[in-house]
């Protein structure tokens, strides 16, 4: 009877229960209850995974990793993302065991075919989204699909975490096909990853080709599985290029287009911040989750540069989150992968295996979106399980290592996700509840001016940037709390540390504009709304700047703000161009927003105000054609059913608020919570 229990376990409930938990992280199900870590514990306890097999390098580098997560908790700078990684790491460390435990125990086949299953809906709803994507890319007028390939949306992953789930479906598939299914599942893989029309995974999947070319000519016995991957490769790389052979020449000019040479620096300037991030945290780093936090100030202040959680590459994040102690256990278990890969006993499946490892890593090195992406981290250890040797397993045997590590799981797991979601919300000495409670002191104080309110926002403002001194926020914070008392001095010495600190961010320039202009400063003040009005035109809506418009008609005149700045960038053109419009300058504003829809088509306000320019010039093709622009990069696929609400395609006009909205992602990503609760 418990032999006939023991088989339902392996053959039924291990399968069922894995593909659950990964179909929640694929579709990106709600989990307030952490229901998939205690899915997994109980499986765990179950079936007693850890003693049936010999464990190798990659298992103790696994078991110390998933260690150190533990550790990041306590010395992380904040504790709320470390936390939160943790459970992820968790469910990633038993989804390995129990999947090392099937394969090593040939207990793998209704596994396999629930990788199969998983395959074929991410493979199929990928494909569904690319047609609706690439049909309505046409109708709004654009031939070229690569200036907008970022609406390209799977499940409402980024094309660059897609990819990633992509890669590690494509070595679990790769190395178990069997059938003409299997065939055709990578062949889709394969053809996906291509219409990514991505840089890093061409250059990926080109030193794949080349290892497999290699290898077939190596090989003393001529492999069929290599030569019909080569096959599919070939034939995907074909199918490809017919149909979009201008995306593919793009793609692979690599920095031909603006948008290519944009997201180069880009990387670059991420990796030399992150680089000086490690500098001040190099033995532990910052903490799991943190790297946001910890390069804020030197990455997200510029107002004009969308915001990002991605790291430039693996190895920054790891540096920058783990420190040096933190990264030795991922580079142990490079050594491990690498060692099974050229080991004599390897067997094909393993090897490709083992290369598709080696290629995730290295389209990780261009842009980090594993540890970010439950499902795709998941993925990658299911991978490394199914990368182990089979033929070392040993008769189970309960010992004192096994009873000493499952109630460890168990009890830091649980101790862990309690402290996440009971203890931290409710702590009043928690970041997110120290800023909370001061605005709501400064909210008080505004409107009874009780002096009270005012020291209990100083205090908990003050002990958050003592908690926090990476949140330049918190600065501003304390400026506006100075500003509501009245204390010059204060407020002026945090205002210019923030505005000659980050000279690019428009809420600093226009609240520094804002005080200048209540002491009676004119001239000072005008230059530095001249600086917010230049990085975010918009502004120029505001009910109080539009007041002054009709005193300052000088001051707010497209020679002034427009005509007499130096341009740097193609992206300014687009803020000028812009502001133009806004100035009722359409000649100058024509001129600019025709240049950038020409070198940077994926952005939408200037398609907007092409619309209007045209309109106003009673010329209706054109102007149908930027309207139709716009919708679709405003709205992505469902931009047809919204080409009669003429509510779409009013200027937008400027809410103060506008200016706090990068902060308030930030404040979620970061503590958790909401800004500005009481």
């Amino acid at each position: 009877m418990q032999e006939m229990i023991k088989q339902k376990i392996d053959n039924y409930i291990i399968p069922i229960t894995l593909m659950f938990v990964m179909g929640m992280m694929l579709f990106r199900v709600n989990d307030p209850f952490c229901l998939k870590t205690i899915f997994l514990l109980m499986l765990t306890f179950a079936v007693k995974p850890f003693g049936t097999y010999r464990w190798t390098l990659v298992d103790w580098s696994i078991l110390i990793i998933w260690g150190y997560d533990i550790i990041s908790c306590w010395v992380s700078i904040n504790k709320y993302p470390s936390i939160c990684f943790l459970q992820l790491s968790t469910n990633c460390f038993l989804a390995y065991h129990l999947v090392r435990y099937s394969f090593a125990n040939t207990k793998e086949r209704n596994l396999q075919k629930g990788f199969f299953g998983l395959s074929c809906v991410a493979v199929i709803l990928s494909f569904f989204t690319f047609f609706f994507f690439c049909k309505n890319a046409h109708k709004a007028g654009f031939a070229d699909l690569y200036p907008v390939r970022f609406l390209y949306k799977p499940l409402g992953f980024d094309t660059n975490s897609w990819n990633t789930i992509l890669l590690c479906l494509l070595g679990i598939i790769g190395c178990q096909r069997k059938s003409k299914v299997g065939n055709v599942l990578v062949w889709g893989i394969v053809t996906l990853l291509l219409l990514s029309f991505s840089r890093s995974i061409y250059i990926s999947l080109a030193a794949l080709v080349f290892v497999l070319f290699v290898d077939l000519l190596g090989a003393e016995e001529k492999s069929r599985h290599i030569r019909l991957l080569l096959l599919i490769f070939a034939f995907s790389l074909c199918a490809v290029v017919a149909f979009f052979n201008k995306e593919v020449k793009t793609t692979v000019s690599m920095h031909s287009t603006v948008s290519q040479q944009k997201s180069s620096q880009s990387r670059i300037h991420a990796t030399v911040a992150a680089v000086h991030t490690c500098e001040e945290h190099p033995v532990l780093g910052v903490g799991n989750g943190n790297y946001t936090l910890a390069a804020d100030a030197r990455l997200n202040q510029n107002t004009n540069v969308p915001f990002t959680p991605f790291a430039p590459s693996w190895l920054m994040k790891l540096l920058v989150e783990r420190g040096v102690v933190g990264t030795l256990p991922f580079l142990i278990l490079g050594g491990g992968i690498v060692f099974f890969l050229f080991s004599r006993k390897n067997r094909q499946y393993r090897k490709f295996v083992g290369l598709v490892l080696t290629t995730i890593l290295l389209k990780e090195m261009f842009q980090c979106t594993l540890f970010d992406n439950s499902i795709s981290l998941t993925l990658l250890y299911v991978l490394l399980a199914i990368y182990m040797p089979r033929d070392n397993t040993k008769s189970y045997k309960m010992n004192s290592y096994d009873r000493l590590i499952l109630p460890a799981v168990c009890c830091c797991a649980m101790l862990c996700f309690a402290y996440m979601k009971f203890w931290m919300p409710i702590s009043k000495t928690s970041t997110a509840q120290l800023i909370n409670k001061s605005i709501c002191s400064i909210n008080s104080y505004n409107k009874k001016k009780d002096d009270r309110q005012w020291r209990k926002a100083e205090t908990n403002l003050l002990l958050a940037k003592k908690q926090q001194p990476q949140d330049v926020q918190i600065d501003f914070m304390l400026f506006e709390l100075y500003c509501a008392n009245g204390s010059r001095q204060k407020a002026l010495f945090y205002i210019r540390k923030l505005v000659e600190a980050y000279p690019n961010n428009a809420l600093f320039q226009y609240k520094y504009y804002a005080y200048l202009e209540k002491l009676g400063w004119h001239t000072e003040a005008f230059k530095h709304l001249k600086i917010a009005l230049r990085i975010y035109p918009k502004l120029i809506t505001l009910e109080n700047i539009e007041k002054l418009r009709n005193r300052h008609r000088c001051f707010f005149s497209s020679k002034n703000l427009v005509l007499d700045t130096p341009i740097s960038s193609e992206q300014d053109y687009a803020r000028l161009g812009v502001l133009s419009f806004y100035l009722h300058d359409n000649k100058t504003a024509k001129k600019y927003c025709m240049r950038i829809s020409h070198s940077m088509p994926n952005l939408f306000m200037p398609w907007l105000v092409l619309y209007h320019i045209y309109l106003q010039e009673h010329n209706m093709i054109e102007s149908e054609r930027c309207k139709r622009k716009f919708l679709f990069l405003s709205y992505g696929v469902i931009a047809q059913n919204l080409l009669q609400d003429e509510s779409r395609f009013a200027i937008p006009h400027c809410k103060e608020h506008f200016l706090y909205n990068s902060y308030l992602a930030k404040f979620k990503l970061w503590y958790g919570g909401e800004m500005g609760g009481c």
